[in-house]
């Protein structure tokens, strides 16, 4: 414990053959934490860490949810966003440089994960090549517009993650999209 430092809000107890960990603690405790559960295991001693949950500044809380209800919507087969998506596009880059301010004000590092999606329609390794130039393009997009470029991760899901079943026309554009996770460092 003494190396691990734990903030306040995390307890540690002890359950037959295994230390638990349990509450609340800023992403770079809990990677840390992650690190020492390895090493510890590799002595034959288990340190369990699955019930630690990531510790938001609650001033942050508010624009992280808002960040995370927006997506990019893209036509069929294109990994351009249209006109129409340009202040969505806008409005984002905002909230993310705000972010990632309101975050170092509050000691963390916000990093933004730009999803790609693509509907059902064509062959698979398509459907993941589209989905991934689809998060690059909103990447550069939002770099244009003063994102910094290092907070931005990028990757696509292809048809994995859809928001919707696809059995109708508005389910196929829901998930031709560019979706945006936000994590604290």
């Amino acid at each position: 414990m003494a190396s691990l430092a734990p903030p306040d809000s995390v307890r540690f107890s002890i359950m037959k053959d295994r230390i638990v960990v349990v509450g609340e603690a800023p992403a770079a405790w809990i990677d840390r934490a992650r690190v020492a559960s390895q090493q510890l295991a590799a002595d034959g001693l288990s340190l369990e860490i699955s019930e630690l949950r990531e510790l938001t500044p609650p001033e942050l809380t508010h624009l992280r949810e808002a960040i995370q209800a927006v997506d990019i919507f893209f036509d069929s087969g294109k990994a351009v966003p249209g006109p129409e998506q340009l202040p969505v596009l806008d409005k984002l880059a905002n909230q993310l440089k705000e972010l990632a301010k309101d975050a170092r004000k509050a000691g963390v590092t916000a990093q933004f994960m730009l999803t790609g999606h693509s509907d059902t329609t064509g062959r698979e390794t398509a459907k993941l090549s589209i989905s991934a130039a689809r998060a690059e393009t909103v990447r550069a997009l939002l770099k244009k517009r003063g994102v910094d470029p290092e907070l931005l991760l990028v990757r696509g899901a292809g048809t994995f993650e859809p928001a919707e079943t696809e059995n109708s026309q508005t389910g196929s554009s829901a998930n031709r999209r560019v979706s945006v996770t936000v994590n604290f460092h």
